[in-house]
């Protein structure tokens, strides 16, 4: 039921601000409310679900304190992630990541907003994944859902968000391949300051 709830938090059905009454959400799940209230708990430790004292959850925003964390954030791991992930990834995981790219590009002229944010995180993910550092893996497993908001902010923000993602992300496998360290590095921190200063803007 966590998995629910954070699959439709983080694809949009559930917007932010949108309340989750417990008793509502139970009768509509057929469950008890107690399998809920633990979903509902976990949700809140993972920063996607506000959970006032006697009060009904909502769906949390990406507010701008979360904004800034995350991007000081990233500014420590991304690095690392990139040096290991260019030095540590197997052709077939680059090969996947190339996989993601040409799915999204051919599903381009139908993919919404949402699923291009998506997307993106899982190419995120899969360069995380490359590193083969287990504790950087979960730090970054922690910060996803915050991630993904911010994907999907910036997918509202920017017309052009899937084109430029598509863009970003052929040019990193580029620099994977040629294991290129400096312009892996330079190239993600482009693109996330780009996300990030039309997020915090709008």
């Amino acid at each position: 039921r966590r998995v629910l709830f954070r699959s439709d938090i983080l694809n949009g059905r559930l917007t932010p601000g949108a309340l989750l009454r417990e008793n509502t959400v139970a009768e509509d799940m057929g469950v008890s409310r107690g399998p809920v209230r633990e979903a509902l708990s976990q949700l809140a430790r993972e920063g996607l679900v506000i959970l006032p004292r006697n009060h009904s959850a909502f769906v949390a925003r990406l507010s701008q304190t979360d904004l800034e964390e995350v991007n000081s954030l990233r500014q420590v791991l991304a690095p690392l992630a990139i040096r290991l992930a260019v030095r540590n990834a197997t052709p077939g995981e680059l090969n996947e990541m190339e996989t993601m790219i040409n799915a999204m590009e051919q599903r381009s002229p139908r993919i919404t907003g949402q699923e291009a944010a998506e997307a993106t995180v899982r190419f995120h993910n899969a360069v995380y994944q490359a590193t083969k550092h287990r504790l950087l893996i979960e730090c970054w497993i922690h910060m996803r859902p915050f991630v993904h908001m911010l994907m999907l902010s910036h997918a509202v923000a920017q017309p052009r968000f899937l084109e430029m993602s598509i863009a970003d992300q052929r040019a990193l496998l580029a620099a994977f391949r040629a294991h290129d360290e400096d312009r892996a590095g330079t190239l993600i921190g482009q693109h996330w300051l780009i996300a990030y200063e039309e997020v915090k803007r709008h």
